[in-house]
């Protein structure tokens, strides 16, 4: 552990932890060799949007004509425009700090000079320019700063300079490769690391394809639809274009030319035209030269002390123009792809989302503890660098065969019966698989798990040469297993809790830094695992702890007094919280999410709960999942938010969804006395209803019957509608959880347009009652001075200090 001041003078220290020599001590070996200086690839400053001499400089450049083609003249004149930045003393963060600094003196020296002088106005007047001059030269400094953190959760930046310099620091160390070992042995020294690490993807990537035998045509499957080629080969619009401008994030990481999304956005009223010309040159050309598509490659460390080249992620840095062209593609595809990828793929696809194959996963996984006569296993494959060696021969091929116009031209789950058959089946299926699209398995990072009831799991592993595994598998980034999850299978997602609230982060950000730190980072750190399984009542608890001693105190691994309970501090802004999100709502919201797909989507998920469960209200269910408990609990506080309607082709319980007036079937039957009635097999509406009109089990008493017979048939797709919005959003959920909860009449006049978060938070607690004045800790057993420190007359209260002391009242 290092602090911001040895980050700062040593910028490319690290240790080697060495094996023991004479004692049983591992020696610890400190090695603070300053790094080269190297030249940085030209980044795009944000803050130089703000200077008219570039708007001059962008101008000249873009008004000359090169005689070439378009796309070639449009990378000429970038460049030319950077050639010309580069000039400009203006451009240099150097220049701007020394401006600060010379500004800040000047200040200063006015400052000193009207003490002596305080009515002179040629003073004043030259004062007032000089803070107008250090603000703008300040609010740059911190765009700049902000901009290179990469802190895009961080709204007021400019508080919490101190985290941002510190994480700029750490984020540098972090990124510089010390030492590296490939397959052609391990290297320290920097121009030997540039070497081995050119050489390791020069190999990855130029490697010959396999060569793609065909002993039998892979199945095609889905065809693309005729009715989408329009689409996909229409010609590209500028609104087309500027919607895909404008709805990238500003400042990802730009690509060797150094220009971000922010450069377009600000710009497109000069050069859209010649943007649009451009783009519109490579739709109908089919070519880009090599300065537009080439890609800066980064190396992410996909673990702490990465040493080994394979535990670092290739990331490919386009250029901004690249991501244009790849976005509008994808924008194109998005439509289609539902169409012609399997349901089974649950990711990346429209209207489709992953965690349904996490969660049927581990539903599918609970099942190797039934009773079944049969035995099974789940194989999990890890694909070998998938996207690296994936065969181009192959995707081109598959594109054509499915239909699609010429213009266009990791982890795996399997489960299968634990037989001596069907292994090497599957090990022919996954060969087939890599002679085709050049994709195989890591078979170092797979493993394979067997139902209770296996006899052959050592042979059926040798087979397919995978492991066993006995603890639970990670299914993109979840633990799932067939017995019942640990505490500690949760101790990676405590770690990264843990190590996210600890250290400099919290030694260095404002407590409205905290509440946006909280707020945006670790609760997307939850949200991920929220989504995918139940954490456990411990580990939540846990959690809580050690958001609330962040936020209040900056301090994890100390125990202080707070006066506002953690629930109270997490509600909505309108009921007196400060808007984190609370774990039991981010689960009830989530849950609402999960049972409004349930009857608007058709994931596998939901096919397979629909047929083993019924309905969310189906109490005849004594063993299930827990998480299919957790939605029944939630399904019970919707009853009234949600508008069953019949419609012919209706997918609803017919005697456990509550689409009869309110109520269930079986509740009906249940008020007549007559639950024998209730069949236990899932029998949906559509099955009783025949050519517009009922066909109701005899059985049903004739009242019951008249009442169903008396609803009205709807017309539409959807049987099931959200009473308000009739589209949901998350949001929507999020406010349900709090829908029993009273608002406050004061949030008005903490949460305006021009309020500043660190004061709205102090706002907050004292309108709450959490000010630690002497009375609330006299009322707890602490002795303190118990009279106000201002007035020395009466009982510290929080009344007293704001609305009853002479002395508050005078300064006020």
């Amino acid at each position: 552990m290092v602090n911001d001041c040895w980050l700062g003078n040593f910028l490319s220290s690290f240790y080697i932890v060495d094996n023991p020599q004479i004692s049983d001590h591992s020696p610890i070996i400190l090695r603070i060799d300053q790094s080269k200086h190297r030249n940085h690839r030209f980044p795009f400053k944000n803050y130089w949007l703000a200077n008219s001499e570039f708007w001059d400089s962008l101008i000249q450049v873009f008004s000359q004509r090169f005689h070439s083609s378009p796309i070639h003249a449009f990378f000429k004149k970038l460049k030319t425009l950077k050639i010309s930045i580069k000039s400009k003393n203006w451009a240099s963060s150097n220049s701007l700090q020394t401006d600060i600094s010379d500004l800040t003196a000047s200040q200063n020296n006015f400052l000193c000079q009207i003490q002596t002088n305080p009515l002179d106005t040629d003073l004043n007047l030259a004062l007032k320019d000089i803070n107008h001059k250090l603000a703008v030269k300040n609010s740059d400094w911190s765009s700049w700063i902000i901009q290179r953190a990469k802190a895009k959760w961080l709204s007021n930046g400019e508080d919490d300079l101190k985290f941002l310099y510190s994480r700029i620091n750490v984020r540098q160390n972090t990124n510089q490769i010390k030492c590296i070992t490939t397959v052609e042995g391990t290297f320290s020294n920097p121009d030997d690391i540039n070497r081995a690490i050119v050489n390791h993807f020069h190999k990855l990537f130029n490697t010959a394809p396999p060569l793609i035998f065909y002993s039998r045509a892979p199945p095609i499957h889905q065809l693309l639809p005729s009715s989408f080629i329009p689409l996909l080969v229409a010609p590209v619009t500028m609104e087309e274009i500027k919607n895909v401008i404008f709805s990238s994030p500003a400042c990802s990481a730009p690509g060797p030319d150094g220009y971000t999304f922010e450069f377009y956005k600000s710009t497109w009223n000069t050069i859209s035209r010649q943007l649009t010309d451009v783009v519109l040159s490579f739709f109908s050309t089919g070519s880009m030269p090599k300065q537009a598509k080439a890609t800066a490659i980064v190396l992410i460390p996909k673990r702490p002390h990465a040493q080994d080249i394979v535990d670092y992620r290739p990331i490919s840095l386009c250029n901004t123009f690249y991501k244009i062209i790849a976005k509008i593609l994808a924008n194109r595809l998005k439509d289609v792809m539902p169409f012609i990828i399997h349901p089974s793929q649950s990711g990346f696809i429209k209207d489709r989302i992953i965690f349904d194959n996490i969660l049927l996963a581990a539903e599918l996984l609970k099942e190797f503890n039934s009773n079944h006569k049969d035995q099974f296993f789940c194989a999990k494959f890890d694909i070998h660098k998938g996207f690296d060696t994936v065969s181009r021969k192959f995707l081109i091929e598959r594109l054509l065969a499915k239909g699609f116009p010429e213009i266009f031209a990791d982890d795996l789950l399997v489960f299968a019966k634990a037989t001596l058959e069907n292994a090497p089946h599957l090990n022919c299926i996954l060969d087939d698989f890599f002679s085709l699209s050049g994709l195989r398995v890591n078979n170092s990072k797979s493993k394979i798990v067997f139902s209770k009831n296996s006899s052959q799991e050592q042979a059926i592993s040798n087979i397919m040469n995978i492991p066993i595994s006995s603890s639970p598998i990670k299914y993109l980034g979840i633990p799932i297993f067939y017995k019942k999850l640990k505490i500690v299978d949760f101790q990676p997602l405590m770690h990264k809790i843990a190590v996210s609230l600890d250290g400099w982060k919290a030694r260095s950000l404002s407590m409205a830094g905290r509440l946006q730190y909280l707020k945006h980072t670790i609760n997307n750190i939850l949200m991920y695992w929220i989504r995918g399984t139940l954490l456990p009542k411990s580990c939540i608890k846990k959690i809580k702890s050690l958001c609330s001693r962040f936020l209040f105190y900056g301090d994890i691994q100390k125990r202080k007094i707070h006066l506002i309970s953690w629930k109270d501090t997490c509600k909505p802004k309108i009921y007196g919280g400060l808007g984190i999100p609370y774990i039991e709502s981010l689960y009830f919201a989530c849950g609402c999410t999960v049972i409004w797909r349930f009857y608007s989507s058709k994931s596998f998920l939901f096919c397979w709960w629909k047929e083993k469960y019924g309905s969310l209200w189906n109490t005849q269910i004594t063993k299930c999942y827990s998480y299919w408990k957790n939605l029944c609990d939630v399904a019970k506080n919707l009853l009234y938010s949600l508008n069953f309607k019949i419609i012919p082709s209706s997918n609803l319980s017919f005697y456990w969804d509550p689409w009869c007036f309110g109520l269930s079937v079986a509740d009906r039957l249940k008020q007549e006395n007559l639950d024998y009635m209730i069949t236990k097999t899932n029998v949906s509406v559509c099955n009783h209803i025949s050519n517009g009109t009922w066909t109701l089990p005899a059985s049903l008493t004739a009242h019951i019957a008249d009442l169903i017979r008396s609803i009205p048939f709807s017309v539409g797709l959807e049987d099931c509608c959200w009473i308000n919005p009739a589209k949901p959003s998350f949001k929507t959920f999020f406010n349900e959880f709090y829908e029993d909860v009273e608002k406050v009449n004061w949030h008005n006049f903490v949460w305006h347009k021009h309020s500043s978060l660190r004061f709205v938070v102090f706002s907050l607690i004292a309108f709450n009652d959490g000010l630690k004045t002497a009375s609330v800790l006299a009322a707890r057993g602490i002795s303190v001075f118990p009279l106000c420190v201002f007035c020395k007359s009466n009982i510290e209260t929080q009344n007293h200090l704001f609305f009853e002391c002479d002395f508050s009242f005078n300064i006020l």
